[in-house]
């Protein structure tokens, strides 16, 4: 569940665990609330993610051959899912925006 630190800080204190990173290359779509309350407040890209997940309410990380079973399973109840990105040896997270003021650039924390 996505609290504190946002999608980045979640990642990090899962994958930094054992000296691994991410790279969150499709993420959600940002709904167009997070979009009107980034423009309203001018807060940056990576100031939502880390604040708001940009609307991402959960991360389960899981083996890339888990992968299918587990969206299946929550597809079935009607909870939205996708895989958002990879598991990197490289530590930190990189996260390719999908917000208001820097769509498809590269987020890196």
């Amino acid at each position: 569940h996505n609290t504190g630190g946002g999608l980045p800080g979640n990642l990090e204190r899962i994958l930094g665990k054992v000296d691994r990173g991410a790279i969150v290359d499709h993420p959600f779509p940002a709904h167009q609330s997070m979009l009107a309350l980034q423009k309203l407040g001018n807060v940056e890209d990576a100031e939502a993610y880390k604040t708001w997940n940009m609307g991402v309410g959960m991360i389960i990380v899981v083996e890339e051959s888990q992968a299918n079973e587990v969206i299946a399973i929550a597809r079935k109840h009607n909870i939205p899912a996708q895989v958002m990105g990879e598991v990197t040896e490289k530590p930190g997270i990189t996260i390719v925006s999908q917000g208001y003021f820097g769509r498809g650039l590269k987020l890196e924390f």
